[in-house]
This record gives structure tokens, C-alpha cells and sequence, in this order.
């Protein structure tokens, strides 16, 4: 499974307004991995995406989240 398929899979449990939020999140920084700061686009990814998740879903289960962080940097080392 990819990135990809993980974020849908790890979202789909989540209500759906926090699944949208946490794929949003997920997607712009995807989207943006290349210009992050870091040297290495993946594991900036996942920073990114930890920090952001936790901003904009303090809710949001620790592990989740990390699991979440860990499929955006999956997505952008593995793409399609």
C-alpha cells in the first residue's frame, strides 16, 4: 500500500469533517514537500504534516496522527 492508499485508509475511520480537514492537510503539504527546508523531501513532508495535523486537529489521536505524517512522506518518496 502507498502513501496514498494509507491516507484514504487511515482517514476513513475519521468524522467526516475531520477526514476532509486531515486530507486536506495532507495533500498541500504533498503538494509542497519539494520547496520545504530539510534536504530530504520526505521527511520534511512528514514534519510538516505533524505539525499542521496537530494545529488543525488537536484532537486528533497521537498515533494517527504519526501514522498520518508517515503516509504524507510515503506519498512523496513512493509517488504513483
Amino acid at each position: 500500500m502507498d502513501g496514498t492508499d494509507t491516507l484514504l485508509a487511515l482517514t476513513s475511520q475519521l468524522p467526516h469533517q475531520d477526514r476532509d480537514l486531515a486530507l486536506d492537510v495532507c495533500v498541500e503539504v504533498i503538494a509542497i514537500a519539494p520547496e520545504l527546508p530539510g534536504g530530504h523531501p520526505g521527511r520534511a513532508a512528514r514534519s510538516a504534516a505533524m505539525v499542521l495535523l496537530e494545529l488543525a486537529l488537536p484532537e486528533l489521536d497521537r498515533k494517527l496522527r504519526s501514522e498520518l505524517a508517515h503516509a504524507c512522506e510515503r506519498a512523496v518518496v513512493l509517488p504513483r
